[in-house]
């Protein structure tokens, strides 16, 4: 079996996911990435738990993947 037949089978069919947008000049009206992101997963059966827009700097990036994956009910934040 190929190895990405064989990893498709094996991994689970939806993930809780945490969408996190990095920018200096969005907010949730003009997010239109972010919103795509979330529309995506949507549509392909993940479940968005959420969605949070972060400034440009290393230390908030950082804290917003580290608190929402310690959180446990997520399964991937995506950026």
């Amino acid at each position: 079996m190929r190895p990405d037949v064989e990893h498709k089978q094996a991994g689970p069919a939806r993930v809780r996911c945490f969408v996190l947008t990095i920018s200096d000049t969005r907010t949730p009206d003009t997010d239109t990435s972010g919103q795509a992101i979330a529309d995506l997963l949507t549509a392909a059966g993940h479940v968005v738990a959420g969605r949070l827009i972060v400034k440009d700097d290393a230390a908030q990036v950082r804290g917003a993947f580290e608190s929402h994956l310690a959180l446990g009910d997520v399964d991937v934040v995506i950026s």
